[in-house]
C-alpha cells in the first residue's frame, strides 16, 4: 500500500482546523476525518477533559500512539458539564460524577470502537494519525465534563496548518486508505 500524498489530502479534504487541544483535523466527510497529532500548534490544556461524542465511532491507529481515559460516569454528582455539540458555552442542568476509569494504549493499525454515549479522554505522540469514521445517524448532545470551558482561536493559518500535516505525511509512513 503506498504513502499518502499530501496532495491526495487535500484533494480529499472537505475542510481543515485545530480545536487547541492538541490535533489538526482535517474533515473527509460528515462520516469521516483524520486526526493529525503535533507539538507544533499552541494548546490551552495539556490535559483533555472527559467527554463523549454525538455519534459512534471507529478510531483506526494509522501512524503512532494514542493513549485513552475510558470514565465510568454517574449522572448524580457535582461535576459540571457542557455541550460539545458547537455551543460550548451551554452548562447542561445535570451534573456529573467520575467513578472511576480505565486506561488503554493504542498502536499503529490498532482499531477501537466508542459508543458515543462512553466519556473518555485521549492523547497521543506527536506525530501520530488517525483515521475516525462516524457510524450510525442517530445523534445526541456531547457532553464536556469541565469546571469551564476554554476557547481558543486558531493563530495559525490554513497553509500553516497545511504545513503541518504534510511534514508529518512527510517524516512517516501513512497509508493511503481514504
Amino acid at each position: 500500500m503506498s504513502s499518502l500524498t499530501i496532495d491526495k489530502l487535500k484533494f480529499k479534504a472537505v475542510k481543515i482546523k485545530e480545536y487547541g487541544i492538541g490535533f489538526i483535523q482535517v474533515k473527509l466527510s460528515e462520516d469521516q476525518v483524520m486526526n493529525f497529532y503535533t507539538d507544533q500548534i499552541p494548546k490551552f490544556s495539556n490535559v483533555e477533559s472527559p467527554h463523549n461524542h454525538q455519534r459512534h465511532f471507529k478510531s483506526q491507529i494509522l501512524n503512532g500512539t494514542l493513549y485513552e481515559n475510558v470514565y465510568q460516569v454517574d449522572q448524580n454528582g457535582d461535576q459540571v458539564a457542557y455541550c460539545g455539540c458547537g455551543n460550548t458555552d451551554k452548562e447542561i442542568n445535570s451534573k456529573f460524577s467520575i467513578l472511576g476509569n480505565y486506561n488503554k494504549i493504542y498502536k499503529t493499525n490498532d482499531i477501537y470502537f466508542r459508543n458515543k454515549s462512553i466519556f473518555h479522554s485521549v492523547y497521543a505522540d506527536n506525530d501520530t494519525v488517525t483515521l475516525v469514521t462516524k457510524m450510525g445517524k442517530d445523534k445526541h448532545d456531547a457532553i464536556v465534563l469541565s469546571d469551564k470551558i476554554e476557547h481558543m482561536e486558531s493563530k495559525l493559518t490554513i497553509e500553516e496548518l497545511w504545513d503541518i500535516v504534510e511534514n508529518i505525511l512527510k517524516r512517516n509512513y501513512v497509508p493511503d486508505i481514504i
